[in-house]
This record gives C-alpha cells, structure tokens and sequence, in this order.
C-alpha cells in the first residue's frame, strides 16, 4: 500500500514553511494584492529556503530532493499564506522542472543558473489557452519551422508573470505531437496583458 504519510524530514519542511507563511507571507498578502505587485522581500527570503532549488536535479546544480509529496506539501503551506506569493515564490520551478527534465545541455547551461543563484529569478509556463473545453494534449497553439527559426502562433491565459521574467515556457503543437519551446519574453511578436481575474491580483 502506498503511505502518503509525511517522513519526518518532510513533516520538518512543512513545519518550516509553515512559520515561514505565517511570518513572512500572510502579512504581506493584502498589501501584495492592493499594489497589483509582489514583494521582492518575500520572494529573496523565500529563494533562500531552497524550495525550488533543493528539489533540481543533482546534475543539474540541485539539491536532487524532489518529490511529489513534498511538493505538495509545500504549495498547500504557502497557499495558506496567500495564493498569488505562493506561485510567485514557486514560479522559478515552472521553467527549471521542464528544462532539468527535458531541456538540451546547452538549455540548462543557460536557464537554470538564473533558477539556482544567488537572488530569486522568476519563471513561467503557458499552457492553459482562453477557449471552452481546453485540451491540455492538445492545445490549438501550434509551432513551425522557419529555417532554423521555430514560429509559435496561439494564445495562452493564466500565466504567471513578473517583473524581471526573462524565459516562459510555451506549450505548442507541432508536426510531432505536444512540444514546448523556453521563449524569451522579448521574443519579436510575444505581448502579455493583466487578465482581469477576480483574486490573484499580486500577479
């Protein structure tokens, strides 16, 4: 039988970030939502616990510690604090997973130290697009070659974003099947707008 109950280095981490959304995020949740912006002070004492970095692969600059449970149990803790700080500060995990798991060497030599230094730096990942009955498998946004250019053509929604986001990962469909491509976010022909959702405004 499976046990999903947590370790006790995984019931120490939860403790940890706990205290950590009790003290430094839900004080500043109400502040973060009002000033549409996230507080770079949450985010530089959050990137200090590791908890994207310690979970990277050991290859690949990582701690090597990751797991689905503690994952799991880490976004509920900050979620607690307030969802829109909790993605912020998971952010970086949205395009160092996708690069560690399946990026060339030359990708990770050139995204993931941005995700492993010494100061936060945010990622994202845009997947789910704004139409009824979205197919995660199989997303109308397509890409095709140009050369040795690749052009993806579509929509996304619900992707975070901050300040200082340099990469996204964009989930497309090509002649192959389901692909994702890490475009810069000055990419000729790349606009991003505020969605007007209700909550998440930190975002």
């Amino acid at each position: 039988m499976i046990d999903f109950e947590p370790d006790e280095e995984q019931a120490l981490i939860r403790e940890t970030v706990r205290q950590f959304a009790q003290n430094e995020v839900r004080p500043k949740a109400r502040a973060c939502d009002e000033a549409r912006a996230v507080d770079t002070a949450v985010l530089e004492a959050a990137h200090e616990l590791g908890l994207v970095a310690n979970a990277l692969p050991e290859e690949c600059g990582g701690g090597g510690a990751r797991s689905a449970v503690t994952g799991c149990l880490v976004a509920e803790e900050l979620a607690w604090g307030d969802l829109s700080l909790a993605l912020a500060i998971l952010s970086p995990s949205l395009l160092g997973f996708p690069v560690a798991d399946l990026g060339t060497p030359e990708q990770r030599a050139q995204l993931l130290p941005g995700v492993l230094g010494d100061r936060p730096a945010p990622g994202s990942l845009a997947w789910v697009e704004p139409r009824f009955a979205f197919d995660p498998l199989h997303p109308h946004t397509t890409a095709k070659r140009d050369g040795g250019d690749v052009v993806l053509d579509g929509a996304k929604c619900f992707v975070p974003w901050q300040d200082g986001l340099a990469h996204v990962v964009v989930v497309a469909r090509d002649d192959e099947g389901l692909a994702a491509f890490a475009v810069p976010t000055d990419a000729p022909g790349l606009t991003a707008t505020r969605e007007a959702n209700m909550g998440l405004q930190a975002l």
